[in-house]
């Protein structure tokens, strides 16, 4: 299993200036058997968004995830 994250720090200027802290983590994960795969997972924006005035507005969060599948020489036969 493999994971990583990315630590962000933010900063806007409008009329006044806001910062904000984002994190996105992830991790991947291989399997083994008959079919040999991987499997992978990310997340993305964690955290609060920046506040102007008295109003935070949000991050856009997303979640991603993929699959990889390696095929063997007895799909090429």
């Amino acid at each position: 299993m493999s994971a990583g994250f990315t630590a962000r720090w933010l900063r806007s200027q409008i009329v006044s200036t806001a910062d904000s802290y984002a994190l996105d983590i992830g991790f991947r994960v291989k399997m083994t058997g008959d079919t040999p795969h991987q499997v992978a997972f990310v997340a993305q924006n964690l955290g609060s968004g920046p506040k102007f005035d008295k109003q935070r507005e949000r991050l856009p969060f997303q979640m991603k995830g993929g699959t990889a599948f390696y095929p063997g020489p007895w799909v090429l036969s």
